[in-house]
């Protein structure tokens, strides 16, 4: 039988019996409905009854024997115990700790089970970018480097890195599962060699990244794989090949597809990182979370989304949408520099200084050019001949058939002689 000691400081005051009270966190007992309470002489003052796992009843005896009131020297600065309407509260000298359990499988909290797992702030598998056991989407136009960012980034968990790019990390089991549908081995066995940097791969590293370049009856090929190996985290590259729900622009059907992979962090406590393409036509100058390709409910269901784009040829990951990001830290992206031999991203000090272009560019054969695009120069003998016929009152179509342009090209050209932009 399991007692619990209690001294009481005044033993002659009166005692009443109170009313149960209900303690607002989860006591583990051994299965007795009734626990008896004894104080310092082994007399017992009270009776705990447990009418189930997270509720107990205190009732004090109405009659107790007088104790011995004699005080020893270790008892002097023990506080009055003290019975009210919110429960026993212990002594402060005497900490009491709570058992729980913070099993992610679980699908139905009381409210004192989710007060008791006492978190302060959020925690993320990498701080700021990816927050735990959560889904999550890396996307960018092609050709950005998602694939080489998210190798780095597996590769650097399994070795089980202080930080990545910066921010610290939060890793528990050192695995990764990645489920690669546009690389294969080849692609990968490449990529992974130029991270790695000729360095001889560690033997206990060999199998801490699994790939699976197959999507057929993926889920469950996932939830096998994590029966045997729990991983950290689950790349999905990328999510237009796994996803398997039918209209991708449907919202409903989209949140009914990943609600399996929420159940899979919860059942299994890891990280799902989604890699995705934006949509044509929604390639904006600042990255937006609303430019991905298909439904919202793609966004609505992620908690981070994560932006890598190039800009003055600098790469930087920016947080389109951070649930659990304040907003100065998703002002403000990750400048990134990129090292071509070794594949691998690294923080850069700050933004890359836009390179002078010329406002308008036409290449040697005259045709027109969008602005920004270096090396390529106006053909100014077509130009200046172009303005001489114009002055000549030659008409624009007349002007093309004797150069051999396009039209459209010659009125661009009359037209940034006249506003000022080229001169003869």
């Amino acid at each position: 039988m399991r007692f619990i000691n209690v001294q009481r400081k005044y033993p002659n005051r009166s005692r009443k019996t109170h009313k149960p009270s209900m303690f607002d966190s989860k006591i583990k007992t051994e299965d007795h409905e009734k626990t008896p309470l004894q104080n310092a002489n082994n007399v017992e003052v009270a009776t705990l009854s447990i009418k189930d796992e997270n509720f107990i009843h205190l009732e004090a005896n109405a009659e107790q024997p007088e104790i011995n009131e004699q005080k020893n020297d270790n008892e002097e600065n023990i506080p009055e115990p003290q019975v009210s309407s919110g429960g026993l509260k212990l002594p402060s000298k005497v900490p009491v700790e709570i058992a729980t359990s913070f099993d992610m499988s679980k699908d139905e909290w009381t409210l004192g089970e989710v007060v008791d797992l006492k978190i302060r702030e959020i925690p993320f598998l990498v701080n700021k970018l990816i927050p735990l056991h959560t889904l999550n989407v890396l996307a960018g136009q092609s050709e950005r480097g998602k694939s080489t960012l998210y190798t780095q980034l597996s590769l650097a968990i399994i070795r089980g890195d202080d930080e990545f790019l910066g921010c610290k990390f939060n890793v528990t089991h050192k695995r990764v599962l990645v489920i690669s549908t546009e690389d294969g081995p080849i692609a990968l066995s490449f990529r992974l060699n130029k991270q790695l940097n000729n360095v001889t791969l560690n033997p206990e590293l060999r199998d801490r990244i699994t790939f699976i370049t197959n999507q057929d009856i993926l889920e469950e090929r996932i939830e096998k794989h994590l029966e045997k190996n729990r991983v950290d985290l689950i790349v999905m590259d990328a999510f237009a090949d796994v996803f398997t729900g039918g209209d991708i622009n449907s919202s409903p059907v989209v949140r009914r597809y990943l609600n399996t992979y929420v159940k899979i962090t919860q059942m299994y406590g890891c990280t799902v990182l989604f890699v995705h393409h934006v949509g044509k036509g929604r390639q904006g100058n600042k990255p937006e979370k609303d430019q991905l390709l298909g439904s919202t409910g793609i966004e609505g269901k992620m908690r981070n989304v994560l932006m890598l784009s190039i800009v003055n040829d600098q790469h930087q990951l920016s947080i389109a949408k951070g649930n659990y990001v304040n907003t100065e830290d998703k002002k403000i992206p990750l400048y990134l520099n990129f090292d071509n031999n070794t594949l691998t991203f690294s923080r850069a000090d700050g933004p890359a200084k836009p390179k002078e272009t010329e406002q308008c560019g036409i290449d040697s054969t005259g045709s027109s050019e969008a602005k920004g695009k270096p090396g390529r120069q106006k053909n100014m003998a077509l130009v200046n001949k172009a303005i001489q016929l114009d002055k000549e009152g030659k008409s624009g179509v007349e002007i093309a058939k004797i150069i051999g342009m396009h039209k459209s090209t010659i009125s661009k050209w009359i037209k940034e002689y006249k506003s000022g932009l080229v001169s003869e």
